[in-house]
């Protein structure tokens, strides 16, 4: 069992100083925890578009696929070692 010899003015003193205490600690706890948010905020705000031109860029690499083939046919020229004229097979 405790024994209180404080004056009445004292009590009132330490209760006083008890909850400013208590005030002073809410509030750093929320400017902490406000700031945090700001924080994470800053950041997602910075990443999201870096992260779409980096995907966007890996996108672009891919090759082209024609959506059209062009041929030629080939052309037909004479071999040298025969005076004869020999076409290619095709």
């Amino acid at each position: 069992m405790r024994i209180l010899l404080y004056s009445s003015n004292d009590q009132k003193y330490k209760i006083k100083r008890e909850i400013f205490t208590m005030k002073k600690d809410a509030i750093s706890t929320g400017l902490f925890i406000a700031i945090g948010f700001l924080c994470v905020a800053i950041v997602i705000a910075i990443l999201i578009p870096v992260v779409r031109d980096v995907v966007g860029a890996a996108d672009d690499n891919r090759p082209t696929i024609p959506g059209v083939s062009m041929s030629r046919p080939l052309e037909q020229q004479p071999l040298a070692a025969d005076s004869r004229t020999i076409l290619p097979l095709v």
